[in-house]
Formats: structure tokens, C-alpha cells, sequence
């Protein structure tokens, strides 16, 4: 037995998107290549709206729904759920109302992450941003720390350096002046 979502004419365009192949195996044109990935919080939105509705509509969402949730325009919400669609191979279908309803599997990210190399390596880059960051930060401290320290201990050596040659200088003056005085008495 088919899902309804795997016989949609949007999955078997999608899924004959993938059947064409180039000389080194790689699909033609995948949905890598159809669609930039969705705005992060269309996604969440979308996982929050479907989590909210328990399965009353079915695992379907509504464009304005996601929009207001994500805090995003309509038009938008509509071209990331229907890149999210296309990803997921959702099902969209028309409401009696006359709206749009896209239906998602359950974990939404999980599959688009299988089928999207690009939206893998977002959520992989979104995990370790905040890790490097602080590597970043703490790496900018010890190199700002040890360039005053550089830059201070260079100063001090500086100057303790001429401090000691000109004691040096009067000390010789000294020595060598001393004995001039005698001379003038006699």
C-alpha cells in the first residue's frame, strides 16, 4: 500500500527529478539544486503548529498559521513550506476553504536532513556555530593577553636596559674626574 504522500504528483516530480543521472552518478538535478533551504523558524513553526494540533488535521499545516508563528510574510511561509514539501516529500492539497494545506511527516527535520545534503550541513554548522564562537572568543582574550604582555615586558626590558648602561656611564665619569683636582695646586 502507497501513502498518499508518495503518490502525489509533487513526490514523483520530485522523486524523477533524482532518477536523471550525470556521467558520475550524481542526479542531474536534485533537490539540493530545486530549492534553497527553509528559514529555521519556519521549520520550528511548522513543528510547533503540527505538534499543537495533535493530529486533528491530519499532520497538515496552513501558511498563515506557520507565518504567524514564525513571525515571517505570508509569501514567504508559502515558498518555505513548499520547499519543505519538496524536501520532505509533503503532500499539499486544498482545504474546503479554498487554503492550502501541507501535510508533513512527523519529524520533519530527520527527513529533510536524509534528503537535503545542504539542509544537513546548516543544521550540523547551526549545532558547532556556538562551539566556535567561544573558540574564537577565547582564542582573541589569550592573543590580546599575551600581546599587552608582549608589548609591556618589550617596555620594561627597554628601559631597564638604558637604566643600567647609563649608571654604568656614571659610574666611569666619576672614576675618571677624581683625580683632576690635584693637579691644579701645583
Amino acid at each position: 500500500p502507497s501513502s498518499p504522500a508518495r503518490s502525489s504528483p509533487l513526490f514523483m516530480a520530485s522523486s524523477a527529478l533524482t532518477q536523471i543521472r550525470g556521467p558520475k552518478g550524481r542526479p542531474i538535478l536534485s533537490e539540493d539544486d530545486v530549492a534553497s533551504p527553509p528559514d529555521i523558524k519556519v521549520v520550528q513553526a511548522c513543528e510547533q503548529v503540527l505538534r499543537q494540533s495533535n493530529g486533528k488535521n491530519g499532520g497538515a499545516v496552513i501558511a498563515s498559521d506557520v507565518a504567524a508563528r514564525a513571525g515571517v510574510s505570508l509569501s514567504q511561509a508559502r515558498r518555505d513550506l513548499s520547499t519543505i514539501a519538496t524536501l520532505t516529500g509533503g503532500d499539499i492539497s486544498v482545504s474546503s476553504d479554498g487554503e492550502l494545506l501541507y501535510d508533513f511527516p512527523n519529524n520533519i527535520r530527520g527527513v529533510m536532513s536524509a534528503n537535503s545534503k545542504r539542509f544537513a550541513a546548516l543544521q550540523v554548522w547551526e549545532k558547532a556555530w556556538p562551539k566556535v564562537f567561544y573558540g574564537i572568543r577565547v582564542g582573541f582574550g589569550v592573543v590580546l593577553f599575551v600581546s599587552i604582555f608582549a608589548i609591556f615586558s618589550t617596555i620594561f626590558l627597554v628601559f631597564s636596559a638604558s637604566g643600567s648602561s647609563e649608571d654604568r656611564d656614571d659610574r666611569r665619569d666619576d672614576r675618571r674626574g677624581g683625580g683632576g683636582g690635584m693637579m691644579g695646586y701645583g
